[in-house]
């Protein structure tokens, strides 16, 4: 069914940039209509755009391959807390973080141009996968804890570590139009669908220095939806070298899910009738959802006219994308209920749904192929 979709949605645009009127002449200080990404001053590739009516001798496919170093960043990357209870009256609490840094992405994408009116079809692809984890021990006046049990009886635990796991994926098919006066500025705005799959799993280990006492916890959000995605790029062409920004914003709607997960292992199990680990977990309704996002970049980029008519072009720069309240976790309470023994589960006064942002950035380079 995506396959079909994709396909429908493709052909739609591909139909839509083929009937739009209008005529974009390539004389001297003129660009390739299709975007700044091709962009020339006259010289022996711009003959080619001369006779836009013999439509045969124009570039009309571009094939890009980009390789991005992005960091991602949520939210709600606090899996625990050090704890100092001392002095009683005073006691302090310190939470500790996972920490992310920049992870290798990629963004490959395909693109019809259509020389004769300045119009385009583009299809892109950009994935990432990164984890980052954090950890700390308490000395002999501290104890460490999930953020939900600190409190002055629960002080099994001396140490914490913490791990983030994210996927994102995000898939852009959009039409655009390029407008150009002869000027070396140049502006394209653009208009389609993207789709975005945002996962993340957040984990906090606990455990005694003995390790007779351990527990952990897992936070797991998912988010899959797809909407619509408006746009401008503008550039300034100096000769060979471009120099451009883009800003775009989206409204995603598709289905969210969340789960929380425990496991503790304790000595005093056997106790209480259960076999080591307890496992535990909160689960809701997968709900519906609407995320706004927004991206943006600036680079720059140098054109390499080639023998064949062809031309490469090379690009780099900097982009981010934040996508709003696109992460989801519970927030709880815990409470000793009987069996009143420290360190065999976790027992819920309270539970509530948390909502919070993502968001990734970072450098990139990419490499074009104009045919």
């Amino acid at each position: 069914m995506a396959r079909s979709f994709l396909r429908a949605s493709l052909g739609t645009l591909l139909l839509a940039a083929g009937t739009t009127d209008g005529l974009v002449r390539a004389d001297e200080g003129m660009v390739e209509p299709a975007s700044y990404s091709v962009a020339m001053e006259a010289g022996p590739i711009a003959g080619q755009f001369e006779n836009v009516s013999n439509s045969s001798h124009c570039n009309r496919w571009e094939a890009t391959a980009a390789l991005l170093y992005l960091q991602p960043v949520s939210d709600n990357m606090q899996y625990g807390t050090l704890v100092t209870p001392l002095p009683a009256p005073s006691p302090h609490w310190v939470n500790q973080a996972a920490e992310t840094s920049l992870s290798p992405a990629f963004n490959v994408g395909v693109r019809y141009i259509v020389p004769e009116n300045g119009n385009d079809v583009r299809l892109s692809w950009t994935h990432l996968n990164a984890s980052g984890d954090g950890s700390f021990v308490a000395d002999a006046q501290q104890f460490a804890g999930p953020p939900y049990e600190i409190g002055p009886d629960s002080d099994l635990y001396n140490l914490g570590s913490g791990n983030v796991d994210f996927e994102y994926d995000s898939v852009n098919i959009e039409a655009g139009h390029l407008w150009t006066d002869g000027s070396p500025a140049q502006v394209r705005l653009f208009g389609g669908l993207q789709y975005a799959r945002i996962s993340e799993e957040l984990t906090g280990n606990f455990a005694s220095f003995d390790g007779a006492y351990s527990s952990s916890n897992t936070n797991s959000s998912l988010f899959n939806g797809v909407g619509p995605r408006l746009g401008v790029e503008a550039g300034v062409v100096k000769g060979r070298l471009d120099f451009l920004g883009q800003v775009a914003g989206s409204a995603l709607i598709g289905r969210q899910e969340n789960q929380l997960d425990f496991e503790a292992v304790s000595p005093d199990l056997p106790n209480v009738g259960i076999t080591p680990p307890n496992r535990q977990s909160i689960t809701s309704p997968d709900a519906t959802r609407v995320i706004p996002s927004i991206d943006s970049k600036l680079g720059a980029g140098l054109t390499i006219p080639m023998q064949n008519g062809s031309i490469i072009r090379l690009e780099g720069g900097y982009q981010a994308a934040v996508y709003i309240n696109a992460i989801t976790e519970y927030a709880i309470s815990d409470v000793v209920v009987p069996p009143n023994v420290q360190g065999i589960g976790v027992f819920l006064e309270s539970a509530y749904h948390l909502h919070n942002n993502f968001a990734v950035h970072g450098p990139y380079a990419s490499a074009s192929w104009v045919y």
